[in-house]
């Protein structure tokens, strides 16, 4: 009784904020955090199972359209050593883009241990292809359930974490449009790419974040007073984690996990038969990965798959190779990773229970 006492009333108090003197945002308590429990996650499953599934369905319709003998012959072209090594590349990947968080938790004095950062981290990639980011909301759920972090700290990470993520893919798209000549797409990329400096540096003035937020604040009639209370503290504590030298480091590692990827697709393309360069794979797969983002579906399904068949298209891959190719490289991408969260999702639940 006297250990739940205690935990309510860290609750109770972590919704308190305080008020600002000018406009009085801030004195509104914060928005009740999402809540997840075994019955939710259950479903939660079935979707991604689902959409598993249906990804496996239409592989199998589009290998049959595209002739079913040659893109399974292409997949018998990989041997084990080439599956070791795309495999491999992928924990790199996840474990790299990891270590972000535990940067960014430092950084914001979160107190979360590394070893259950990572955990918490590899079962939130169970849920990728749920909608809502509801991979990253149990991750901040975890934080709060076993180390009463409140919502309002740990939220700047569900922002930051998928802008060093942009950076890291708009350096590669940047690197690798380097060898293609079409201008059109390197002025695409340039574009992405201003627009993603410009926010950075927004992001590094907090009193140009305060006065914006205010002034939405006047023009709707200073309605929604909860709602822009939630925005002024968001904004307070993403500034801590946007310092020049942070930034540099979590976008490294990043563009470490990404560049691995492309490596990986490389090999496959290669392995199939495909005689195309790291840039180029490099610009195919982060260009996809961009585009699928920018369509909103979960985990950038669809979008993804199709962005990397019609750009090796362009590149005169015949489909019996594109097809396959974009196959391998998603399931290590993406649903590698999904298999991961599954296996390390139960301890972090029995954690939360405890």
């Amino acid at each position: 009784k006297g250990q739940h006492s205690s935990r309510t009333h860290v609750a109770k108090s972590d919704e308190k904020s305080g008020s600002c003197p000018t406009c009085g945002l801030n004195d509104m308590p914060a928005k009740k955090a999402p809540k997840f429990n075994p019955k939710s996650i259950q479903k939660m499953e079935y979707t991604v199972i689902s959409f598993m599934l249906l990804f496996g369905v239409a592989f199998v319709a589009l290998s049959f359209l595209t002739g079913a003998e040659n893109v399974w012959q292409k997949l018998t072209m990989l041997n084990l050593s080439t599956w070791l090594t795309v495999i491999s590349l992928s924990i790199i990947n996840y474990c790299a883009r990891g270590l972000k968080w535990h940067l960014f938790a430092q950084k914001l004095q979160l107190g979360v241990p590394i070893r259950r950062l990572f955990l918490y981290y590899f079962s939130g990639m169970s849920m990728t292809v749920t909608p809502g980011k509801v991979g990253t909301g149990i991750r901040l759920w975890f934080f709060q359930r076993c180390h009463q972090v409140r919502y309002a700290r740990s939220l700047p990470l569900m922002v930051m974490d998928p802008i060093t993520d942009l950076a890291a893919l708009l350096i590669l798209c940047v690197i690798g449009g380097l060898s293609f000549t079409a201008g059109g797409q390197n002025t695409s990329v340039i574009a992405l790419c201003l627009i993603t400096f410009v926010a950075v540096v927004f992001l590094n003035k907090p009193s140009w974040i305060s006065k914006t937020i205010k002034a939405l604040y006047s023009l709707t009639g200073k309605r929604k007073k909860r709602l822009f209370a939630s925005l002024q503290r968001l904004a307070k504590n993403i500034t801590q984690l946007v310092s020049p030298w942070l930034f540099i480091k979590t976008v490294a590692l990043s563009l470490l996990g990404w560049a691995a990827m492309a490596l990986s697709f490389q090999m496959i393309l290669n392995q199939m038969g495909a005689d195309l360069t790291f840039l180029q794979c490099g610009f195919i797969f982060s260009f996809a990965i961009i585009l699928g983002s920018a369509t909103m579906s979960p985990g950038g399904l669809g979008g993804t798959e199709a962005t990397m068949i019609a750009l090796l298209a362009t590149l005169n891959i015949p489909l019996e190779i594109a097809v396959p190719a974009t196959v391998v490289i998603r399931f290590t991408t993406l649903w590698l990773g999904v298999l991961i969260g599954f296996a390390h999702l139960p301890f972090s639940m029995k954690l939360a229970k405890k």
